[in-house]
């Protein structure tokens, strides 16, 4: 038997949008992690999505050729790539030993596709509904438009010969993946970042043509396309507000403006199922009536049926003692003889719900015959017959001749195939009818989407727009906190002494540099130096620990090192080195035991300068009043496989991953620990935002100092992999609320291996304060506040 392919596909089609879209769900539900608010946008998403590939199989199995069908079977399957991607994302996250690099790339390339073909097809919904074509066959130019915006915004996300980072929603906290495809090199970043804005706008573009196409349409079209065209507009007019209402709560809520986007499908399947029932969509309604009356007619048949046998046989039962097949017979005869006038009854009611063409033409053609035997106005009986013509047949154009008896008639003029006969006289109803009215519906429709397109315009002009600020001063306070920063050097430690040193209820004690951490000694103190006087605190002492781990051998990568050591080139203030021969060590020591408060000491690399502090003298532990350390990920995946060094560890974080050891000695301390791990760093990236930000705000030596080093980064920024990771430390420890913070019992495993550097909550783990997650905007701003204090 030969099956075409029409009638495979579409089956096909909504069968693998139907498997995939409660695996989705199943997979976010099973997460062993638990989950955040977000999970009900994503399951509101993945239900709703059902109707799209049902709706698109109905439509097909009557219409084969009708491309709308086709359309809502491509958007169910893209809310299925999306839902299933969303669900990869909580398997990863409760997974950390996943390969990510294969993994997260798949799920950005189906989900971030999925998303752009979605909405070109609900703009393609209003070019072609509802019969699957343009209005005219001008319009198909639009249809080369979508496919190059198509293209131009696909080329954005994947064509940048980048490692991928930017997956905050799908696996938070991932740092890099390769990009097998991409293509376009580095050097060409503007042309880059001019794509996304372009094929926004072009999809702005188009999806203002398609509104108007749909007005155009609705204009020329006869009653009953228009009422079509009316509900599908009442579903698009829902639609395109609840996307506005989403885009104005975008800024106050994480879990509104995706549920809303993902209920407001609701109206578009409610829209085409009343035009369906009620307007002879698709002529489906064909189909629903019949289903309906027989079912109908069966289940009250078979009902009265039942029923009667069994009040029949209780009767007999109980006059007789026994039961009789006369009951069966009555019954049988019962239901002959109600056939025919239950079926016409079913039938009448069915239709006056769902066959109103009939029900509506039968009322009509009785009316006109009453009028028509009493009428003698002839203006007002053309009148009539010209509205029962429109209601009964429902032609394209209604034409009324009128002959008088007196004039000869004219010989007949065959007519020509395609061509139209002249009308010696046309109906001023017809002309009426045919001029284009005023729709509130619809124009208020076009005007929603109008303000979308002017919101997600303003919204771009605001991210890529450079605004200076104005900033409070910060209070002066009273309760100096004394503090140690012991750091590695590397240019996320720059911003973060920067800021700290521009804080004024901080009282910078010593600055210990981390011998095994990105910058050797000798140019890590000088470094240090330098950085102190630029900003005018060249009397705080600096040391340097040694250059190895407690244990092992792990190193940064030697381009890392040799970039720390020489400042990204860049330069700062001559310095000398001090003369003295006190360690990192015994600085670290010396100042905190003999601090008239408690220190804090802040971490920014490696541990081994802390570690060796608390083995050599452990009443160090009763001077501390916190320790906030940069490093780990516990979580999330870890950033040293990822970072191109080709290291066989996919979990750990490079600060512990240096020196575990080190690690171990200062968790078992009992030191009051703050942990800053990459679960939170990565809520805080450094994007070209914010560096377009600083560009318009540096009004200080050190804000200066920070731009001209991300100046210097700007590949590294514009690769999305770039956090601010001890700056995040830096602000935690001035002000904790950056951040939520919760009590735990931490492991580190030690032993060298693809765990080594590994962290985990675990029960037989030490007990410790850890950062979960942070505020981006609340530190952006005071970062950058901080760093333009006069």
């Amino acid at each position: 038997m030969n099956i075409s392919w029409e009638r495979i596909a579409p089956w096909m089609m909504a069968l693998a949008a139907l498997v995939i879209l409660p695996g989705s769900v199943i997979l976010i539900l099973m997460n062993p992690a638990g989950h955040d608010e977000r999970v009900w946008e994503f399951l509101t998403g993945a239900v709703f999505g059902c109707g799209a590939p049902i709706l698109g199989l109905v439509i097909l199995r009557h219409q084969p050729r009708n491309r709308i069908g086709w359309l809502w079977l491509v958007i169910g399957l893209t809310i299925a790539f999306g839902s299933l991607s969303q669900g990869l994302k909580y398997y990863t996250n409760s997974n950390p030993s996943t390969d990510y690099s294969s993994l997260i790339f798949t799920i950005l390339l189906f989900s971030e596709t999925a998303y752009i073909l979605r909405f070109i097809c609900l703009m393609l919904l209003m070019l072609w509904f509802p019969d699957g074509k343009p209005p005219t066959p001008r319009w198909r130019i639009l249809h080369l438009w979508v496919v190059l915006s198509f293209i131009l915004l696909t080329l954005e996300l994947f064509a940048q010969k980048v490692p991928w980072s930017n997956v905050e929603g799908l696996v938070r906290g991932a740092p890099l993946v390769d990009n097998p495809i991409g293509f376009l090199p580095v050097a060409l970043s503007p042309i880059y970042e001019l794509m996304a804005p372009i094929g926004f706008l072009s999809i702005v573009g188009m999806s203002l043509l398609a509104a108007l196409a749909m007005l155009l349409r609705y204009r020329s079209a006869t009653q009953q396309v228009r009422a079509q065209i009316l509900w599908f507009a009442v579903g698009g007019v829902i639609y395109a507000s609840s996307f506005v209402a989403s885009i104005a709560l975008i800024d106050y809520s994480t879990l509104l403006p995706g549920v809303l986007t993902n209920l407001a499908i609701l109206p578009f399947y409610l829209a085409i199922g009343i035009a369906i029932t009620r307007y002879q969509l698709y002529d489906i309604s064909v189909f629903i009536r019949r289903t309906l009356q027989y079912s109908l007619v069966t289940a009250v048949l078979a009902l009265v049926y039942f029923g009667s046998v069994t009040v029949l046989q209780s009767l007999f039962a109980s006059f007789s003692g026994q039961q009789s097949t006369l009951a069966i017979v009555l019954s049988t005869l019962a239901i002959a003889a109600l056939f025919n006038p239950l079926r016409r009854r079913v039938q009448a009611a069915v239709d006056q719900r769902f066959y109103r063409q009939k029900y509506d033409a039968d009322q009509a053609l009785s009316d006109f015959a009453a009028a028509a035997r009493s009428q003698a106005d002839l203006s007002q009986l053309v009148e009539q017959l010209n509205k029962v013509v429109q209601l009964t047949i429902q032609p394209a154009s209604v034409s009324i001749w009128l002959y008088s008896l007196n004039t000869p008639r004219q010989p007949h003029t065959p007519v020509k195939a395609g061509s139209t006969p002249f009308l010696p006289r046309m109906s001023q109803i017809e002309k009426a009818q045919r001029a284009p009215g005023f729709n509130p519906l619809l124009a208020g429709g076009l005007l929603l989407i109008v303000v979308a397109a002017m919101l997600f315009i303003y919204q771009i002009i605001r991210q890529n727009a450079a605004q200076r600020l104005e900033f409070d001063p910060l209070p002066l306070s009273e309760n100096i906190r004394p503090v140690i920063i012991d750091t590695d050097m590397a240019p996320d430690d720059w911003m973060a002494i920067l800021f700290l040193l521009k804080r004024p209820e901080i009282d910078v004690l010593a600055i210990t540099v981390s011998g095994t951490g990105e910058a050797h000694c000798e140019p890590g103190v000088r470094n240090t130096l330098g950085l102190l006087a630029l900003a005018g605190r060249s009397g705080i002492p600096v040391a340097c620990g040694q250059e190895t781990p407690l244990e092992g051998n792990h190193v940064f990568p030697d381009d890392w090192r040799s970039n720390a050591d020489t400042m990204s080139g860049l330069e700062l203030p001559q310095v000398e080195l001090p003369a003295g021969d006190e360690g990192a060590v015994d600085l670290l020591t010396r100042l905190a035991l003999e601090s008239p408060r408690k220190v804090s000491i802040l971490t920014l690399g490696p541990l081994t300068n802390l570690a060796q502090s608390v083995q050599q003298e452990p009443a160090l532990v009763e001077r501390v009043e916190t320790v906030v350390i940069m490093g780990g990920a516990l979580a999330v995946p870890g950033n040293v496989g990822f970072s191109g060094a080709d290291i066989d560890n996919q979990i750990a974080e490079w600060n512990f991953y240096i020196d575990p050891l080190a690690v171990k000695i200062v968790f078992g301390s009992g030191l009051p620990v703050l942990l800053v791990p990459l679960d939170a760093t990565n809520d805080v990236p450094l994007g070209s935002v914010f560096f377009r930000m600083l560009k318009a705000n540096r009004r200080t030596p050190e804000a200066e100092f920070v731009y001209q080093v991300l100046a210097k980064m700007q590949d590294f920024i514009a690769s999305g992999r770039y956090y601010f990771w001890d700056p995040l430390a830096a602000g935690l420890l001035v002000d904790p609320s950056l951040g939520a913070i919760t009590e735990g019992k931490v492991k580190v495993f030690t032993a060298e291996g693809p765990n080594s550097g590994l962290v985990r909550v675990m029960a037989d783990g030490n007990p410790i304060r850890y950062a979960t997650s942070a505020e981006r905007d609340r530190f952006y701003d005071e970062f950058l506040r901080t760093l333009n204090q006069p």
